[in-house]
């Protein structure tokens, strides 16, 4: 899998048959972050989706599994201090 182009360093790389991980920068400075993972089927079906509060963390890396094929991943972010949110979508493979 390559990284998710133009998107602000969000990346997804494929760790196993069947199995990924998305990267998700959550900046240099320390914050609280609430962070949301969608990935949909080719027939936009929510096939997987995740939840996580993270402080004091300057990555969230979270491993998921599908089965091999077309998919769109969307992320939202939203820094829990100041309530500033930040929205990324695009497609991968895995094999």
């Amino acid at each position: 899998l390559n990284a998710l182009h133009g998107v602000a360093g969000v990346r997804v790389e494929q760790t196993a048959p069947e199995m990924f991980t998305v990267h998700v920068p959550l900046g240099s400075s320390p914050g609280s972050y609430h962070v949301f993972v969608e990935v949909r089927n080719e027939r936009n079906r929510i096939v997987l989706s995740a939840e996580a509060d993270v402080s004091g963390q300057a990555e969230l890396a979270k491993e998921m599994a599908v089965p091999a094929g077309n998919y769109r991943l969307q992320v939202v972010t939203k820094n829990s201090s100041t309530g500033a949110s930040l929205r990324w979508s695009s497609d991968f493979i895995v094999k």
